[in-house]
């Protein structure tokens, strides 16, 4: 077994770990934070320049965890059911694993990689990461009066960079892609602007915001790709209304 392969089971308990003591000792929350995300970035620059074809653009592999992880730590601090801690400290080292283990095959053994692993996993991460980083954020206006624009700020760069990583995962160039990233993170900043002044809960307010950037960065990388047809429009209308539906019947109590 390659060290590289080795790295992709240790970052994954490093995580496990790390997140835990995160909350265990809480004043060392910045230091800990770092040490994460310098021990994934390094797992990821091992993994993707130590091949036979070393990627060139090796950081753009580290943007999906980078989001995902921080979104979810975020995501942890303002919720008080302990059970559901510890189940989303686990699935972010599962995450983790699964994603590291996915670049590893794409680079190290090709042959075991599965087609759009590493497309499929950006989509739901990222879909994920959003969810959390803004019910997050949401909450902490709602808990501790965080300033809207400050909020407005923290997302835009957050979108700017899950659009971004979506359409390069599906090999879609920057050129072609650039004026659909910024066009689609305005949309969603004002959307989430709109959506900070309603008064529901901040996991309805965060899967809203989830839930259009899902159908507008799904139908917009399509229509990049040239496979944009009507199943694929009713599908993500389709995932819409379902959001809607559980929208509706979770809002009196979430």
């Amino acid at each position: 077994m390659k060290i590289e392969q080795y790295l992709t089971i240790f970052a994954a308990f490093g995580t496990l770990v790390l997140t835990e003591a995160i909350f265990f000792y809480p004043q060392s929350f910045y230091a800990l934070i770092v040490i994460l995300n310098a021990a994934i970035l390094y797992s990821v620059y091992r993994i993707t320049k130590k091949s036979q074809t070393p990627a060139k653009s090796w950081y753009n592999f580290y943007i999906l965890p980078f989001c995902f992880l921080n979104s979810t730590i975020i995501y942890l601090l303002v919720l008080s059911n302990a059970w559901l801690v510890q189940g989303l400290a686990i699935f972010a080292a599962v995450f983790i694993y699964l994603y590291l283990n996915s670049i590893f095959l794409y680079h190290h053994l090709p042959a075991l990689y599965k087609s759009f692993q590493i497309e499929n996993i950006s989509s739901y991460g990222n879909f994920l990461a959003v969810f959390f980083l803004s019910s997050a954020l949401y909450g902490l206006q709602s808990f501790l009066g965080w300033p809207v624009w400050l909020i407005m700020l923290l997302l835009t760069i957050f979108f700017l960079l899950a659009i971004y990583q979506v359409n390069w995962a599906n090999k879609i160039a920057i050129a072609d892609s650039s004026a659909h990233i910024f066009v689609h993170t305005l949309i969603l900043v004002e959307l989430a602007w709109t959506l900070s002044f309603l008064p529901l809960g901040f996991n309805i307010l965060g899967l809203m915001l989830a839930a259009s950037y899902y159908v507008l960065a799904g139908i917009s990388r399509h229509f990049l790709q040239g496979s944009l047809d009507g199943k694929v429009v009713k599908t993500y209308l389709g995932i819409a209304a379902l959001c809607v539906i559980i929208i509706l019947l979770s809002a009196r109590w979430i």
